[in-house]
């Protein structure tokens, strides 16, 4: 392929919307979904990390990581192959604390275009020795070489979980409610900000698929800029600190309601809080489900773009 220009597309779930596996000049694509091991040691287990195929999807490892009380914490909503995550530098909710997919990478293995097969990156927890080609290949999009095979980072499973959502009257006023959680040091774990024509997009989805839920307890959310919020700790104590300092944040940002009064007198109208892992997948259910609901936005379409 390389020798008559043939171009190679590396081909996991499909789930990207970057636009990389187009072939816009021919060429062959290439099945990752067999690069499919999932390698245990405990050796790596006890340094944090797991070494996986390519073709590994993230939900996948964690379900083989349950019972290690560890997880893979990058979440960029769909359930993607690890593979295609490093080739785009997929970030998601996590990244407020965990970072992206640069962040969570130890080493890699990659078939160069000349059939090279190139190891970069250690296993270990702090090495600057020679140049970081592991960094240079997070988010080629396949254009330096085929990713085979990633050493991952991982991290504890919380023991205490706990999500929130807060709506705003305007994106400006969600920004500064996270400009201050961050300077007042509250450990969120996850963050995201959807505006009001996502929301919109949601609470249309959700009426179509006849589901009863929006995942924040009623049959719609508010169409204004929400905020959706996770925070872990090791104990309730911790976690109940984190959600009433962060309440506080949003209400003197301008989250709840449309005036001082009603904010006061109802934060819990507008700051909904979840505890129990049903509960918080169905109030994150209108982050993970909004690509489908933006296609549903036009009339046969069947792609957002």
């Amino acid at each position: 392929a390389n020798q008559y220009k043939v171009p190679i597309i590396p081909y996991g779930a499909g789930t990207s919307v970057e636009g990389h596996l187009n072939a816009l000049y021919g060429g062959v694509s290439l099945d990752m979904t067999n690069f499919n091991e999932i390698e245990l040691m405990d050796d790596g287990l006890e340094d944090f990390f797991v070494r996986v195929g390519a073709g590994v999807t993230r939900k996948t490892l964690n379900e083989a990581l349950r019972h290690t009380g560890m997880q893979f914490m990058v979440d960029p909503g769909a359930d993607a192959t690890i593979g295609g995550m490093v080739a785009c530098g997929a970030s998601g909710t996590t990244a407020v604390k965990y970072g992206t997919m640069r962040s969570n990478i130890h080493s890699l293995t990659t078939i160069l275009p000349n059939g090279t097969i190139a190891h970069c990156g250690s296993n270990t927890l702090k090495s600057s020795a020679g140049y970081d080609v592991t960094s240079l290949m997070t988010g080629s999009e396949g254009t330096l070489g085929i990713i085979t095979s990633i050493a991952v980072k991982l991290h504890p499973i919380p023991t205490h979980v706990v999500a929130a959502i807060c709506s705003f009257d305007t994106v400006q006023e969600a920004a500064n409610a996270v400009t201050m959680m961050k300077m007042c040091d509250v450990p969120v774990a996850r963050c995201e900000l959807l505006d009001g024509t996502s929301v919109a997009a949601f609470n249309n989805y959700v009426s179509r698929q006849g589901s009863g839920s929006s995942g924040s307890g009623e049959s719609s959310m508010p169409v204004k800029p929400t905020l959706f919020l996770e925070f872990t700790g090791h104990s309730e104590t911790s976690v109940q600190e984190q959600v009433d300092a962060t309440k506080a944040i949003c209400i003197d940002c301008g989250g709840g309601g449309s005036s001082n009064e009603e904010k006061i007198n109802n934060q819990d109208l507008y700051f909904k809080i979840a505890t129990s892992e049903s509960e918080r997948k169905a109030l994150w259910s209108a982050r993970h489900q909004l690509y489908y609901a933006s296609i549903n936005l036009r009339k046969g379409a069947t792609s957002a773009f």
